[in-house]
């Protein structure tokens, strides 16, 4: 006799029924969000949620989808797919974020409390004044969470820690943009005077000299800090202007200013009056050589107590042609075979990413990419870069950092504007062991993508933190590759095997040491050769990009007399900092926030 089912089409596609002979239905009785607790420190902080299903007996529902919601801005969800979502913290506060299958909902409260972790003198340092004066900039400060935003509604202390002066309030509460100011009158001594800011554990000093003898200033109003294709001039923006003010802060018009260029710089109209409000701007000014260049303004008459005003804009070169090509712009001065490291590494990247992309509106403000990094405003093909040499540490800390600051908004979303910074003291040792050139190679790498696009386009699988798992890239190409290379003797896990030890910098971004040892693309530099091998070019195509793989290095390492290998002589772990991307950018500079990584 025929069995007849009791349930609708419905219910059998999502949970099973009752075949009228004992069959239970499946049906979804709870829902358990994790991980749990989750509270937020920093807006704009993210992190993937799941939902777990359990059926009447208590037993896992494998694969169920759910429907995410929260209750409040504070925080937001989006739905990954399954039983993911990605929460992302939006402003103080606590929201409910809920997970629904079919008629059952799991709930999952989480704050969002930001914690302050840096006190910002913003504005009001340094300045020079007569004894007992007001000073014409009040102190500034911004709280800001690990992430750099602004936190509202915490009181700031002011307090005069030498020279006797006055404050406005011995306190100010941070507004939304999590500022808070005070107006300063010094003391009646000569000398330098000193108030400190702070709030619970973090402080910040300004500094303030009270001279007798208080001087006019030439005050720089605008101008500097952008980075142009030689031989063009700096856009309106950032054409240099001064303010000239009298010892009592007032605007002096009618004194003559002079713009001096120096080495590569070509100025017009340099020789200006200030107007009515004490301002002088330079009439253009053309970059004309790769780096650094500088022009100075100085008034023509004496009592300006820092007469001579610096700025400076960097001269950027590549770009062009029908290929990929790569734009360097220097923000440091580097010796001859420093940019020629640099200027190789991007060729030989140029050979290897074939496919040329659609130039885009490059609309960038100076530290938009990263602190210490100038404007751009000029058409980017295909990639532009910020290199600079600088002190950061000192001997054997971090090395550097590098990766994409923006990438673009339209398929493929490639970078499009990085960074790649070094410090000066370990630099100084890759030059004398003949390692440098290797260095930028692999940094650039990371600027192309590679270890800091991965999570974004889905191949980085089983990310390694305070414990180390079976870190994988699991990108079809790459895998390709790694075949290619003799992968298909590897039987030590997943493949492809990334990074799982290092710790920040190191994990997650790298292919795995133990197994790919000097592969150029692994988190340490090996004395000898360091292969550009076919698992890299390949994985680019797991990115978007068009390659050539005949240029390829040669490479073929032994898994099997590699499995528990951690180091060996000449090995140099390469202490990076990663930059993941801000933002997308469409053709016309528009951007689209991406969440942290």
């Amino acid at each position: 006799m025929r069995k007849l089912l009791f349930c609708s089409t419905a219910a059998l596609a999502l949970w099973g029924c009752s075949d009228g002979g004992g069959t239970t239905a499946t049906v979804p009785t709870t829902v358990i969000i994790a991980p749990t607790p989750l509270s937020f420190d920093a807006i704009g902080a993210t992190q993937k949620v799941h939902a777990a299903v359990l059926d009447q007996k208590g037993r896992p529902i494998s694969n169920p989808t759910a429907a995410w919601a929260s209750s409040s801005a504070s925080v937001t969800v989006v739905s990954l797919g399954g039983d993911s979502a990605m929460a992302t913290a939006a402003a103080p506060g606590t929201a409910n974020i809920t997970a629904t299958v079919g008629s059952v909902t799991g709930t999952l409260t989480v704050p969002v409390q930001q914690v302050g972790t840096a006190l910002q003198g913003i504005a009001g340092n340094g300045q020079v004044a007569t004894p007992s004066s007001v000073l014409g900039t009040p102190l500034r400060v911004k709280l800001v969470d690990r992430l750099g935003i602004g936190i509202a509604g915490q009181t700031v202390a002011f307090t005069v820690t030498t020279g006797g002066g006055t404050l406005s309030a011995p306190s100010a509460v941070t507004g939304a943009d999590g500022t808070a100011q005070v107006t300063w009158t010094l003391g009646a001594a000569n000398g330098q005077q000193t108030v400190t800011a702070s709030t619970g554990s973090l402080s910040t000093v300004f500094t303030a000299t009270a001279n007798v003898a208080a001087q006019g200033v030439v005050l720089p109003v605008r101008g500097g800090n952008e980075a142009v294709m030689i031989g063009t001039t700096v856009p309106t923006a950032a054409t240099p202007a001064v303010k000239v003010v009298n010892a009592s802060g007032n605007p002096v018009p009618g004194l003559q200013v002079t713009f001096t260029g120096g080495a590569g710089s070509t100025l017009t109209g340099a020789n200006v009056v200030t107007d009515g409000n004490g301002i002088a701007t330079v009439g253009s000014w053309m970059v004309n050589t790769i780096g650094p260049n500088s022009i100075t303004a100085t008034v023509n008459a004496a009592g300006y107590s820092n007469n001579g005003v610096v700025f400076t804009s960097y001269g950027c070169q590549g770009g062009g042609g029908t290929g990929y090509a790569i734009t360097l712009c220097y923000t440091t001065p580097m010796t001859a075979s420093q940019r020629a490291a640099f200027e190789n590494a991007a060729a030989r990247w140029g050979t290897v990413v074939t496919g040329d992309l659609a130039n885009e509106v490059g609309t960038f403000a100076p530290s938009d990419c990263d602190d210490n990094t100038p404007g751009l405003h000029f058409n980017i093909d295909d990639l532009v870069i910020f290199a600079s040499i600088t002190t950061i540490d000192g001997v054997g800390q971090i090395l550097g950092q590098a990766g994409p600051c923006f990438i673009r908004d339209a398929s493929p979303q490639l970078s499009i504007l990085g960074k790649m910074e070094f410090d000066i003291d370990d630099v100084a040792n890759l030059e004398t062991n003949s390692q440098f050139g290797n260095v930028i190679l692999h940094e650039m790498g990371h600027v192309l993508g590679i270890g800091t696009l991965w999570s974004i386009f889905g191949v980085l699988q089983d990310p390694s933190g305070g414990t180390s798992l079976d870190t994988y890239y699991s990108g079809t190409n790459g895998i390709a590759g790694f075949d290619a290379i003799g992968g298909t003797a590897y039987t030590g896990g997943r493949k492809v095997p990334v990074e799982n030890s290092g710790g920040a910098g190191t994990a997650n971004s790298h292919w795995r040491e133990s197994v790919l040892k000097n592969e150029l693309m692994t988190g340490y530099l090996n004395g000898g050769s360091n292969p550009l091998s076919m698992l890299t070019v390949r994985s680019l195509q797991d990115l978007g990009y068009s390659v050539n793989t005949a240029v390829a290095d040669p490479f073929s390492p032994t898994f099997s007399l590699r499995a528990n290998v951690t180091g060996t002589s000449g090995q140099l772990k390469l202490n990076e900092r990663i930059i993941h991307p801000r933002a997308r950018v469409d053709r016309n500079g528009h951007r689209i926030s991406l969440p942290a990584q």
